[in-house]
């Protein structure tokens, strides 16, 4: 049992065992998850473990399922299927583990968002990909931040022109 799973067991343990107002503040949040995920009392008794749906939109976000997974889970098997917009992932695990992963995956999905949005940011400055000084700048644009300045470092740079005349795929490192 993962700890969000006996989390949800004592949550459960104490709206029924608690005193005064835990008891009450235990049941509420109980009750709130469930109404959330769509879980019953049963549902939370029950361990047995079925294929259960989790699905994801964007490209990223299949690998930080399956991270998300592996850390309630452990070792676990997914099974991907995609079809039309929306990428579909199966995974064997109980109606506790389900919520666990659904909780984690849609607060980890936007922090990933506003992480992928700094390090571009910072790509972009690293690379140096603004027009030359004669050109016409943007009047919407902002200035780039300590922090984007930082993790352009930590990216370092790469010569196109290097590339070019190396015959390389890919850029040379400067």
């Amino acid at each position: 049992m993962s700890e969000k799973e006996a989390l949800l067991q004592k949550l459960k343990a104490l709206a029924e065992r608690g005193v005064g107002g835990e008891k009450e503040t235990a049941a509420r949040l109980l009750k709130k998850l469930m109404a959330k995920y769509g879980v019953s009392e049963q549902d939370l008794d029950d361990q047995r473990q079925e294929l259960r749906e989790f699905r994801w939109s964007k490209p990223y976000e299949d690998k930080l399922l399956h991270q998300v997974c592996y850390m309630v889970l452990g070792k676990h098997d997914t099974y991907h299927y995609r079809g039309s917009r929306k990428k579909v992932a199966l995974v064997r695990c109980t109606q506790a583990q389900r919520i666990e992963i659904e909780a984690a995956f849609d607060f980890y999905r936007h922090y990933l968002e506003e992480a992928l949005a700094k390090c571009y940011q910072a790509f972009i400055t690293a690379e140096g990909i603004f027009p030359d000084a004669g050109k016409t700048r943007d009047e919407n644009a902002r200035e780039v931040t300590e922090e984007e300045y930082m993790m352009a470092a930590v990216l370092g740079k790469h010569e196109r022109h290097a590339a070019i005349t190396d015959g390389s795929e890919k850029g040379a490192n400067t």
